[in-house]
């Protein structure tokens, strides 16, 4: 007899007993941890995920401020640059300046003055106060579109820019012409913030728009019959920045997944055809002569400062909007993966467990009983999948 006072079985009752006992001793105590380790999993793919996102963030953030801050410095240069030079290049005429003020009283260049001043102001405001690096690189950006502008401004309000009559006996104002060589292709390069554009097709349409600019100025400075070849330049490189502008858009509405930033980006676009269209239309009415001569410089005057400051403070708050909401779907999709990670890993758990009982049992009673219990852990894991698809359905329409 054994020392515990029980008497050994003997016979089919002490192999079935020896069937049922575990191979090793040590494998009922593994199967706590091996569970263990299996809840962890989603946790430490998570944390691995995070970490990756949080190092690919900041370096495509580093990225971003490297453009940012260089093509700023660049722009800034090149444009104190040649307002310096103008004076040495190009000579002003007495009579352009008293027709300019004729057409156009100096307090109005006054008043947007100010406004320009009181919008970079707003900005480099933001730009301190902004908490992340996007919208800091966006602030930026607008506060230099409109301080130049703002700086054209003065230099007529004080009587230092250039103003002289053109081929066609039109106002130029060079200092003008230097300013939207510089600000335009800024408010492409802000816009682009929005869009899925490369970085070439970016540069492409900056590059497009400086040469419609200069195109521009070379067909006010010589005759008609020799500026057919830059007025067509000019216009063909409008037409591709217009393409391009209405691309960028439509990326970020194909984005957009409330009303209110659809509703914003629809205006920013149709704003961007008015606007830019009327700077040609301006362009050909100050050239025309007559009673259509004088309205060139006030339409000018409105989609100058149409387009600095409503249009780049419309494509900064709609970067703002655009910014949250891609990170909003991307933390949705995430969470979506690690549900679908725990529902493979709890249906791969019951399909071993379910596997491991069948071999163990020798019955066909037994094995029939838990193919049952094994269908209805397949049935609940289905259940549970169906279950997380339609949560994640459901508050990706509601964002």
């Amino acid at each position: 007899m054994e020392p515990s006072g029980k008497v050994p079985l003997a016979g089919p009752d002490a192999a079935k007993q020896q069937q049922q006992k575990p191979a090793h001793p040590s494998q009922a105590p593994e199967q706590a941890p091996k569970q263990q380790r299996l809840s962890n999993i989603p946790q430490e793919l998570r944390a691995t995920e995070e970490r990756r996102d949080m190092l690919l963030e900041r370096e495509e953030i580093g990225i971003a401020w490297k453009a940012t801050l260089s093509w700023s410095i660049f722009l800034l240069s090149w444009y104190f640059l040649l307002q310096a030079s103008l004076k040495h290049v190009v000579s002003s005429d007495d009579l352009a300046r008293e027709t300019l003020f004729a057409q156009v009283p100096l307090y109005i260049y006054m008043y947007s003055q100010a406004a320009f001043f009181t919008a970079t102001v707003l900005n480099l405001i933001s730009f301190i106060f902004e908490d992340t690096a996007e919208k800091k690189q966006l602030a930026l950006l607008s506060a230099i579109i409109k301080g130049i502008s703002c700086h054209c401004d003065h230099l007529i309000v004080s009587g230092r820019a250039v103003v002289k009559f053109d081929r066609h006996g039109a106002l130029l104002l060079p200092s003008r012409y230097v300013q939207w060589s510089c600000s335009t292709p800024t408010m492409i390069f802000t816009l682009s913030r929005i869009s899925d554009l490369s970085g070439t097709e970016v540069a492409l349409a900056m590059l497009a728009d400086w040469l419609m600019v200069v195109a521009g100025y070379v067909a006010a400075e010589t005759p008609w019959y020799l500026a057919v070849f830059p007025v067509f330049v000019s216009f063909a490189s409008f037409a591709y920045v217009m393409h391009e502008l209405r691309r960028m858009i439509s990326s970020a509405l194909k984005e957009a997944n409330t009303n209110h930033a659809k509703a914003c980006l629809t205006f920013t676009l149709w704003s961007t055809v008015v606007v830019w269209n009327l700077f040609w239309v301006a362009w050909i009415v100050s050239r025309c002569g007559g009673w259509l001569g004088p309205l060139g410089e006030p339409l000018t005057i409105f989609c100058n400062f149409a387009a600095k400051v409503i249009f780049s403070s419309t494509i900064m708050y709609n970067n703002y909007m655009t910014i949250a909401q891609r990170r909003r779907i991307v933390q949705q999709q995430r969470e979506h993966a690690e549900r679908l990670q725990v529902t493979i890993q709890l249906y791969s758990h019951a399909h071993a467990s379910a596997l491991k009982h069948t071999e163990e049992l020798d019955q066909p009673a037994c094995i029939v009983q838990q193919q049952r219990k094994h269908a209805e852990r397949l049935q609940v894991t289905i259940q549970l999948l169906l279950q997380c698809t339609c949560i994640s359905l459901e508050v990706h329409v509601e964002s």
